[in-house]
């Protein structure tokens, strides 16, 4: 602003002389210009009253007219400084105005969310600077109006405020799970600085291109979902979160989580195996007509299949309740795939076979007493290992004959595979020849004699014996 300086000397003041000094803009007045024929159009100066004293007089030349920006509002998204904005007082010809205390208001053109220091003064040089205006609220076209009482106001240029980004966070209540168990997931979406607004909108929960349900955030941004049959027909899930985004925030989508879900192990109930009678095998006969699957989720189908299935015995050996494994099952039905089968197993009985053994007589020489030999035969399974015995084989019949009764006692039979046969009798019978024994005849003594002629002979029975007589047998 420039300063005039009116200088009166002399002590009637006769004359005016009269001086401007330089201003602030650089403008200034000479003598010849304060004349009226040369007066500056920009300066109009009225005497009201000189006194023709000496002394010196200020007169302010110009008045701030109206206000202007100087550095406009930059683009930015919702939270952002709109940058260092300054509103300037400028006169009636655009001309800075360096007048200090003057109060200066902005706002915004449009309804919402609008921060910062909006009602500031002038500094001596008559400018205002708004450092840390904002806006939360996103869309085109924004502008500030700058104004003060008795100024004409301003009007920025436009600019425009983005939405702002998000971080979304997702975290599971386990990650690795067997199908049919609750799993919940977690979402947190929390907006970037300097954005300070709850975001607000809707999550969708992805494994893979499969939507597995939706979420609405809460007001503190969280969102929640949970299900209990996330499929086991695929073993590892990576699970993503996508945020919708809202009036104020862009989408976002949260970083991938590994989910392991193992299939539900089903047991089988009902499955009988028959008992049976040692055959040397672990062969079960099986009856799957009452067989049922246990733990099924409700909602799935889920069928048995028993066409190829069958059962075995631990082992071939005669006992009661035995374990019998059954192989061979299989599921069917369009949730099969979440499951698997715990191989199931009954109790069966194997009772013992029963074994006849037979006997063959030995054919002896008579010798005086009834004891006899026989071999033993049985009715065991091909490739059974055990042996049998007897403890007493007697004919009925010492004396010679053919096809004398022999009696078998004691028998018995021993080793591998004896205990899986239950013995029919202990005894037997079977014949066999008795032959006579020769016997000789010693002690006969014969007479000598005269040639006669003949072969007759004169024979001395005194001394004469049988030989290999058996004791207690006479004749």
């Amino acid at each position: 602003m420039a300063n005039l300086i009116l200088s009166t000397i002399g002590a009637q003041a006769a004359r005016l002389r009269f001086k401007l000094v330089e201003s602030d803009d650089g403008l200034g007045l000479t003598r010849k210009q304060m004349n009226s024929k040369h007066r500056s159009k920009k300066y109009a100066v009225t005497l009201v009253a000189i006194q023709l004293l000496l002394g010196i007089f200020t007169i302010v030349a110009a008045a701030p007219f109206r206000v202007q920006f100087t550095t406009q509002p930059t683009g930015s998204t919702i939270g952002a400084s709109l940058g260092n904005v300054v509103v300037q007082l400028v006169d009636k010809g655009g001309t800075n105005v360096a007048q200090s205390g003057t109060t200066i208001t902005v706002s915004l053109n449009k309804s919402g969310a609008f921060t910062g220091a909006t009602n500031l003064t002038t500094d001596p040089a008559g400018k205002a600077t708004f450092p840390g205006l904002k806006v939360n609220l996103p869309g085109n076209n924004f502008s500030l109006t700058a104004r003060s009482t008795g100024l004409k106001s301003a009007t920025s240029t436009a600019f425009n405020v983005g939405k702002g980004s998000v971080v979304a966070t997702l975290a599971a209540s386990a990650t690795k799970l067997a199908y049919g168990q609750k799993i919940t997931f977690t979402v947190s979406i929390r907006a970037n600085t300097p954005a300070t607004n709850v975001p607000t909108g809707s999550i969708v929960f992805k494994d893979g291109v499969v939507t597995l349900g939706t979420a609405t955030l809460g007001t503190n941004g969280v969102g929640t979902f949970s299900m209990n049959q996330l499929t086991a027909a695929t073993t590892n899930h990576v699970i993503n979160a996508i945020y919708s985004g809202d009036a104020n925030f862009l989408t976002a989508t949260s970083s991938n989580l590994l989910v392991n879900v193992n299939k539900l192990a089903l047991t089988v109930a009902g499955i009988t195996a028959a008992g049976k009678v040692y055959d040397g095998t672990t062969n079960a006969s099986m009856d799957f007509s009452k067989a049922t699957l246990a733990t099924v989720l409700a909602g799935d189908t889920v069928a048995l299949n028993s066409n190829l299935a069958t059962g075995a015995f631990a082992s071939k050996a005669v006992g009661t309740n035995k374990v019998v494994t059954i192989t061979g099952l299989t599921l069917g039905g369009a949730s099969a795939g979440n499951y698997t089968l715990t191989p199931p197993t009954t109790t069966a009985t194997i009772t013992a076979r029963s074994l006849t053994i037979t006997a063959t007589g030995v054919d002896k020489a008579y010798n005086g007493t009834p004891a006899a030999l026989v071999t033993l035969a049985d009715n065991r399974l091909a490739g059974d290992v055990f042996t049998n015995k007897y403890t007493s084989a007697v004919f009925t019949n010492k004396n010679a004959g053919n096809n004398v009764l022999i009696n078998v006692s004691g028998i018995a039979s021993g080793g591998a595979d004896a205990g899986n046969y239950a013995l029919s009798s202990p005894t037997t019978t079977a014949t066999a020849n008795i032959a006579a024994a020769p016997l000789t005849v010693t002690g006969i003594i014969a007479s000598n004699k005269v040639y006669d002629a003949t072969t007759a002979v004169g024979l001395n029975f005194a001394s004469a014996k049988l030989v290999t007589v058996f004791a207690g047998d006479s004749f």
